[in-house]
């Protein structure tokens, strides 16, 4: 197939289908002829360097890592007022096992949108690979008083599939997370512990399950 044929919203239509498959590779060929046409879009910087996350994601990390980073900062450059940026590139680097450089990079991300809780959970996540149990609770508890319901379905998945087989973690910051979902599961809407919440980056860590 020419990827180069259609329009930019027709490419990004292709792109999107094989995404949603799972099918990262197939999609970042798409996402190549878009930045051939455009190499000054922050939004194809952005598409190409989440789906670069995705390919390091599906293979512990490795090569796809340091691609995507460079992505999504000269995405970044190019447009400060991207927030999904920061929050993948964030997730970037802790993939990579650099959760304190993961910090700031979720500061930043949060002083962007502070009605959002993405950040700060994922700030209260970096701090949890740290083992700083005060700091991952405050930044916990700030992501449910901005939107409990989004920040209860983030920490179940991430507390199933990372969190709770992590040998590095401590025990009593794994006591301390569950101990925090079972107060949000008694003040949120059932419609929380279901579905997928629109907007978030696919963001759990296969290096983290280790």
């Amino acid at each position: 197939m020419d990827y180069g044929e259609g329009t930019d919203s027709e490419l990004i239509g292709l792109l999107n289908k094989h995404k949603e498959a799972g099918e990262y590779t197939e999609a970042l060929e798409y996402a190549e002829r878009l930045l051939m046409r455009d190499k000054r879009s922050a939004d194809y910087w952005f598409i190409k360097g989440e789906l670069l996350y995705e390919l390091a994601n599906m293979n512990s990390g490795g090569e796809h890592v340091l691609e995507a980073l460079r992505c999504l900062e000269r995405s970044y450059a190019l447009d400060k007022t991207k927030q999904d940026v920061l929050i993948v590139k964030g997730f970037c680097l802790m993939l990579d096992g650099k959760f304190q450089d993961s910090v700031p990079v979720f500061e930043e991300a949060d002083s962007l949108d502070q009605k959002n809780p993405e950040p700060s959970f994922a700030l209260s996540m970096a701090y949890v690979f740290l083992n700083d149990e005060t700091s991952a609770t405050f930044h916990l508890n700030r992501a449910v008083k901005k939107d409990g319901e989004r920040t209860l379905f983030f920490c179940q998945r991430f507390f199933d599939e990372v969190i709770a087989s992590n040998s590095r973690i401590s025990q009593s910051l794994k006591m301390e997370i569950a101990e925090a979902m079972g107060e949000m599961r008694r003040t949120v809407r059932p419609a929380a512990l279901q579905g997928k919440s629109p907007g978030f980056s696919d963001f759990l860590l296969s290096e983290g399950k280790n």
